[in-house]
């Protein structure tokens, strides 16, 4: 928190750039503040992905960075980069919310659906019974399925989602 703060500060104290689209990448230009940001918050040695520029899309650990330059660890070479050539950056993470999300959402659809459809079941297999059931029924059975299925979807997603890896997006 304190480093990110001194390099808030930093760069608030840094003169301003205007640079023209055809210019090259300057080494010395100071990182915008949402990148500086989103590398503090990522651990050192992660798996990161960088967009920068005519690099193209690079991956690599995570090595030491500062407010001009980053170095990204390969297999096989360092390869440092100028921060403000860097257009994207992605840190590799667990997809435990994004598999919670798609899990309710599926699993709640489907309960909406299930859920009047055992109502109109159960009056087919109670032999056409005389009181048929009423519009209540049918929007009872869809919320209750509704919500049963967001819930046992959003276990199952989440814990699909903690075994599996996925590139989040942490720039821009």
């Amino acid at each position: 928190m304190t480093r990110a703060i001194l390099i808030a500060l930093l760069l608030g104290a840094a003169p301003a750039c205007v640079a023209s689209p055809d210019v090259t990448p300057d080494s010395t230009r100071p990182a915008p503040t949402s990148l500086i940001r989103a590398l503090d918050r990522t651990p050192p040695a992660s798996k990161v992905r960088v967009e920068a520029g005519a690099r193209g899309l690079l991956e690599g650990a995570l090595g030491r960075w500062d407010v001009h330059s980053l170095l990204l660890r390969g297999s096989a070479e360092e390869t440092e980069i100028p921060i403000s050539s860097v257009q994207g950056l992605w840190v590799r993470g667990r997809a435990t919310g994004h598999g919670l999300k798609v899990g309710a959402i599926t699993l709640g659809i489907i309960g909406a659906i299930a859920g009047p459809v055992s109502v109109g079941l159960d009056r087919i297999r109670e032999g056409g019974s005389s009181e048929a059931p009423t519009a209540g029924d049918y929007l009872g059975a869809a919320a209750i399925g509704a919500v049963v299925g967001a819930a046992v979807g959003a276990l199952v997603g989440a814990g699909v989602g903690a075994v599996t890896t996925r590139w989040n997006r942490r720039y821009p």
